[in-house]
């Protein structure tokens, strides 16, 4: 929502529902940075694990790994 009452005031709003509050581990625990369990493909550029083309990077689209970033867990 906007509203400008006059030419050198403006209000502004906004509202959603797509909000999450976050977690005490998300808040408190620190981060996990590995890399994913498997070895994924591009399956448009590498279907099968055969890089198609001479521009596919073999060693980024075929069969690489992911880093990824995930909340550290206790048992």
């Amino acid at each position: 929502m906007r509203y400008t009452p006059t030419k050198e005031l403006l209000f502004r709003s906004s509202y959603s529902t797509a909000f999450r509050a976050p977690t005490l581990s998300d808040l408190f625990l620190p981060r996990f940075i590995g890399n994913t369990a498997d070895n994924h493909s591009d399956p448009i550029r590498c279907p099968r694990s055969t890089p198609i083309g001479g521009f596919v990077n073999e060693g980024l689209e075929c069969d690489a790994q992911f880093t990824r970033s995930s909340a550290a867990t206790t048992l």
